[in-house]
């Protein structure tokens, strides 16, 4: 078989699968098993003709599209139930979602109220007193201390909070870590 053979089967099998798929409405596998392919052959097939993609069509919020967008322009943090809220005063009909899926253009991301820390390791630490209700020794304060890049933990009881303790409380770490 040459090439022109080929080419004019595969182009007699890709009408056929059209067809089956858009004039009769059989599904893939029906396609696969009625013509004796792959359905993985089928389905490469549907996807490049395009017959799979959605049409686009006009939604109820179209003619709504620019009021909203001049609420926003307004007030930047409307919230979605403002805005159906809003759009059922001039007479939308629609759904909460489509005004959900349509706010989300409009609505400007928060900003970040925060920096991350970056530390390299060994250089920030983080200290807390914590305490503790011992059986025989009453009220014992515990002396917490956290390396912020690998995030471990060293602590120590106490009789006090005084600082002396909290002083000791940094010393005593050096002696435990080696480098």
């Amino acid at each position: 078989m040459d090439e022109a053979q080929t080419a004019a089967r595969q182009e007699s099998l890709h009408k056929r699968i059209l067809h089956l798929h858009q004039v009769e409405k059989l599904s893939q596998r029906q396609i696969a098993e009625k013509l004796n392919v792959g359905r993985k052959l089928v389905k490469k097939i549907l996807n490049n003709s395009g017959s799979a993609k959605a049409i686009d069509r006009k939604t109820i919020l179209e003619e709504y599209n620019n009021l909203v967008a001049h609420w926003y322009k307004e007030h930047p943090r409307l919230r979605a139930t403002q805005v159906y809220e809003r759009l059922k005063g001039y007479g939308y009909t629609g759904s909460y979602p489509s005004v959900v899926l349509l706010c989300r253009k409009y609505r400007q991301p928060k900003t970040v109220v925060y920096h991350t820390l970056n530390f390299l390791p060994g250089e920030e630490a983080q200290v807390d007193w914590f305490f503790f209700n011992h059986k025989t020794m009453g009220q014992v304060a515990g002396f917490l201390y956290v390396l912020a890049y690998s995030r471990y933990a060293w602590g120590i009881f106490y009789p006090k909070t005084t600082f002396e303790f909290f002083l000791a409380g940094h010393h005593e770490p050096k002696l435990c870590i080696r480098t």
